[in-house]
C-alpha cells in the first residue's frame, strides 16, 4: 500500500491539473462564444438622405434613446430644411440617438455641415440636394453618440426603442401645437441641476450619454464634420419661425382681375 500511495497521489495530481486546464479552456471558449453572440447581435445600418445621394453606414444600427424635443433650435433647423425642399417637420419632432461609429460614407460631396448661428452648439450634416438631415452633433455628446431625425432621412436601423420622455418643453407653447399625450416623463429645461438629475436618473439617458469603453471601428460624426470643411453658419434669428417661401410670400397678381391675368400670362 505504501508503494501505491505515491502513484495514487501522482495520478490524482495529474487528474486535478487536467481538470483545471479543461475548466480554463471551457471558460475561455464560453467567453469567446458569448462575445461572438454579442457581436452577432450588433448589426450595421445605413442612414441615407431622401434623394439617395448621400449616406452613412454605422457600425451599430440599434437606437439607444428616443424622445420628442420641444426646443426652438430643432424646430427652426427642420423648418429651414423644409423651406429649402426638405420634409415638412412635425411640431414635436421625434429624435433617436445612435452610437457615433461610422464605417462607411457615401456621397460626401453632397454633404454639408450647418449651424443656426455663430454661437450655436449643435452642428447638423445635411444633404445639399434634398436637405435631409443625416445627423446632429453637440459638445455634450462627446463624440459617443449623435442625434437623428428618422422622418428627415431614411434610417435603416433598429428604432424599436420606445419613447422615453419629452424634453426642452419650455420652448413649446400652446401657440405652437397641442399638448403632448404620451404617458412619459416631461422635462421643461436643462437650466436647473435638479431637473438634469431627474432626467439622467432614467436608465436610457444615463446609458446613452455615458463614455464608451469599446474602441470604434470607423469614425465619429464629429470627425466627419471636421472633414467636410468650414461649417456654414445660417445666421438665423433665435426663436424665429422659418416659413417656406410658398407660404410666406403672397402669390403675384392676386390683386388683378381675371382679364388682366389673361393678358399677362398670354
Amino acid at each position: 500500500m505504501k508503494r501505491l500511495l505515491p502513484i495514487l497521489l501522482l495520478v490524482f495530481s495529474v487528474g486535478v491539473g487536467a481538470e483545471t486546464k479543461a475548466s480554463v479552456l471551457l471558460r475561455t471558449t464560453a467567453s469567446a462564444t458569448g462575445d461572438k453572440m454579442m457581436n452577432d447581435n450588433i448589426k450595421e445600418a445605413v442612414i441615407e438622405c431622401k434623394c439617395g445621394c448621400s449616406a452613412l453606414t454605422i457600425a451599430d444600427g440599434k437606437a439607444i434613446l428616443c424622445f420628442e424635443c420641444g426646443c426652438e433650435d430643432c424646430r427652426q433647423a427642420l423648418q429651414w430644411g423644409y423651406k429649402n425642399g426638405g420634409v415638412e417637420p412635425d411640431l414635436l419632432p421625434r429624435v433617436y440617438y445612435m452610437r457615433s461609429d461610422i464605417v462607411d460614407v457615401k456621397g460626401k460631396d453632397y454633404m454639408k455641415a450647418f449651424k443656426l448661428r455663430e454661437d450655436g452648439r449643435s452642428t447638423r450634416i445635411s444633404c445639399i440636394k434634398c436637405y435631409s438631415v443625416l445627423g446632429v452633433d453637440h459638445p455634450t455628446y462627446q463624440s459617443n453618440v449623435f442625434l437623428n431625425f428618422p422622418k428627415h432621412c431614411n434610417n435603416g436601423g433598429d428604432l424599436s426603442i420606445p419613447l422615453v420622455a419629452y424634453v426642452h418643453m419650455l420652448d413649446y407653447s400652446d401657440d405652437i401645437g397641442p399638448l403632448p399625450t404620451e404617458d412619459v416623463p416631461l422635462f421643461v429645461t436643462n437650466r436647473f441641476p435638479q431637473e438634469r438629475q431627474r432626467k439622467f436618473s432614467l436608465p436610457e439617458f444615463a446609458n446613452a450619454f455615458k463614455e464608451q469603453t469599446e474602441p470604434i471601428r470607423g469614425m465619429t460624426l464629429t470627425s466627419l464634420i471636421e472633414s467636410l470643411g468650414p461649417v456654414t453658419v445660417l445666421d438665423l434669428v433665435k426663436g424665429e419661425t422659418v416659413t417656406p417661401k410658398s407660404l410666406s410670400q403672397p402669390m403675384r397678381y392676386t390683386h388683378l382681375r381675371a382679364e388682366d391675368l389673361v393678358g399677362i400670362l398670354g
